[in-house]
């Protein structure tokens, strides 16, 4: 008997640190009379001053009352019992996942008598222990943020860092935003947007984070949180706004432009930027007192250029003609090359087939100097209805699309990668108030993610070829077959010779590539408060997939020139005397966790 009672007891206890409770508040107190007596009895209404619905609630015999799936909006609270007057708060803001307590005490006299009360709550919580900090809504709207990534504002908690915001990564997963604080990895954070999980599958950082207009405010927890939060140490909960009784609505464009910037030192000019971040948001009733919408867009344009600025090797030296270079020498017989000069017919055919691909001094000093358009754009939908079925019952639905196109650069302005990230997720949410004591919660949500980078040609340049032919093969280097890696050839992955601007074919990460990625997540809940104690079990579930198809590191081949067996790097090349080379198959992976 004693053994199956301990059985069933871990059963449960594992069940409940499994459970999740969504992202909806809590307000509960209990009410007594000015001499510490307990009232039951006494009718609680708790009040969504935006939305004008209603919960209510009896206190229990021992004078106690919690109102559950409160979402975080502003709320009055009521208080009404025979033979006492009716005690009031008219505004008090709850804010995400929060318990709110207060503490009435009701004063003898008529139900028509009213007394309100300006303190809201009581100036010590004791009903969560969990440590860290919530950005509220006036916050996120009037401090700035670079790039207007609302995750960044995690660096307002003690202990917790924002690492930044990629468009894209070397994973599958695009737009993500990085955090880490107290001494964890920055891919040990749980990032969650109203109650479903936004971790990109592949590097765990958070991602379908909508605008800053669109996030009425989110919670950070670094320590101490219940165990139905997630499997990591920092927890990042986000809810999105909804709309109210009202029509609001909100329109803004943020500017950047090199006309205010310096000029870089080492550019031949300011390079150009021109950053564009605008948008529109709003919300209002579908049906007053039930149903809300709340949408946004936001678009960004980011037009700005990248700084060209490479040592090169001269003209001369392509002839093997190292004049007034440091001297270098015939590694056949340890003798400096008479006249510095390399003779022709040692010049390797494999090095030559290349040298079209080679930087050229356009400067003086033998550099090579560019400022390159990186045109980036990005489109951002949001959209989320609410909707109150019955006094008890809430649902409520979120749809996220974003996509981003962009180009990537490589050794020169005439070798690229043209870049794509579309992602969109869904989140749902229903909350049912079973009894006043009783409270079930299911969430369920996805997130995909589909990132694709393509060679590309710019305007000019020896380019055409890319993509196109095997040109490691066809300079004669030897075992860089195309069978089975038709798609990825073209210029070595990277050629490098020291001291000089080297040449790749890598305009993007291991392009051609194609990155799919899916994040499916469910929660299931029920909570039942007894007494002074709060029970909870439940279910969650995750199932996260990837399958990647891309170049790797070196399928079409790595080659570097250290200037080992001549003294100079490039005359290690022009020789075909490597330091070192690679290579290695693309990479065709199918994950699931």
């Amino acid at each position: 008997m004693k053994t199956t009672f301990c059985s069933l007891l871990l059963f449960f206890v594992g069940i409940a640190a499994m459970a999740q409770t969504g992202v909806d508040g809590t307000i509960l107190g209990v009410i007594s009379d000015a001499n510490g007596g307990v009232i039951s009895g006494a009718t609680v209404t708790v009040t969504n001053l935006d939305t004008g619905i209603r919960k209510t609630e009896i206190s229990r015999s021992d004078g106690s009352f919690e109102i559950t799936a409160l979402p975080s909006a502003r709320y009055s609270i009521s208080v009404t019992f025979a033979g006492f007057k009716t005690w009031s708060i008219e505004k008090t803001a709850l804010t995400i996942a929060e318990r709110k307590r207060v503490s009435p005490v009701l004063e003898v006299g008529q139900v028509t008598d009213k007394v309100t009360v300006e303190a809201t709550t009581d100036l010590i919580q004791t009903e969560n222990a969990a440590t860290g900090g919530v950005i509220q809504s006036k916050t996120i709207q009037e401090l700035p943020m670079n790039g207007r990534d609302v995750v960044s504002l995690v660096a307002l908690v003690p202990g917790v860092r924002y690492g930044g915001k990629a468009f894209t990564s070397s994973c599958a997963d695009g737009n993500n935003s990085s955090v880490q604080g107290l001494g964890h990895r920055d891919d040990q954070t749980q990032f969650k947007v109203d109650g479903v999980s936004s971790n990109a599958v592949c590097d765990e950082g958070g991602t379908a984070i909508p605008n800053p207009d669109t996030i009425a405010e989110f919670r950070v927890q670094t320590s101490n949180f219940s165990a139905e939060n997630g499997r990591n140490p920092i927890q990042i909960t986000l809810v999105t706004k909804s709309g109210t009784n009202e029509f609001h609505g909100a329109a803004w464009e943020f500017l950047r432009n090199d006309a205010f910037d310096a000029r870089n030192t080492f550019a031949s000019g300011k390079p150009k930027l021109r950053q564009n971040q605008f948008g529109v948001a709003g919300g209002g009733p579908i049906v007053r007192n039930k149903t809300f919408f709340f949408g946004s867009y936001e678009g960004t344009r980011i037009n700005k250029a990248r700084v060209y600025n490479s040592n090169t090797v001269t003209p001369a030296m392509l002839q093997g003609n190292f004049a007034g270079l440091p001297t270098i020498k015939d590694p056949t017989t340890g003798q400096p090359f008479p006249g510095n000069q390399i003779p022709a017919d040692r010049i390797s055919g494999a090095s030559k087939y290349f040298f079209p691909y080679i930087l050229l001094p356009n400067a003086a000093g033998n550099v090579f100097k560019a400022n390159a358009a990186v045109p980036l754009d990005v489109n951002e939908f949001n959209l989320r209805i609410d909707h109150q079925l019955t006094q008890k019952q809430r649902i409520y639905g979120r749809f996220y699309h974003v996509d981003t196109p962009q180009t990537i650069l490589g050794y020169q302005p005439s070798i690229r990668a043209d870049g794509d990230t579309h992602s969109y997720s869904i989140a749902l949410n229903y909350d049912y108030t079973i009894t006043p004591s009783t409270l079930l919660n299911l969430s369920v949500g996805t997130v995909n993610v589909v990132n694709t980078t393509t060679p590309g040609c710019g305007t000019g340049g020896p380019c055409s070829q890319i993509g196109k032919e095997n040109l490691t093969a066809a300079a004669g280097i030897q075992g860089f077959q195309t069978a089975g890696r038709e798609e990825w050839i073209g210029l070595p992955d990277s050629v490098s010779f020291a001291g000089y601007a080297g040449f790749s074919s890598r305009g993007g990460w291991g392009d051609p590539s194609t990155f799919k990625s899916q994040s499916i997540n469910g929660n299931a809940s029920i909570s039942h408060v007894r007494g002074k104690h709060t029970i909870v079990a439940g279910l969650q579930y995750d199932h996260l997939y990837l399958l990647a198809a891309h170049g790797s590191c070196c399928s079409k081949g790595t080659f570097d020139f250290n200037g080992q067996n001549t003294g100079n790097g490039f005359a290690d090349y022009l020789l075909g005397l490597t330091s070192s080379s690679n290579r290695d198959y693309p990479i065709h992976s199918f994950g699931m966790k």
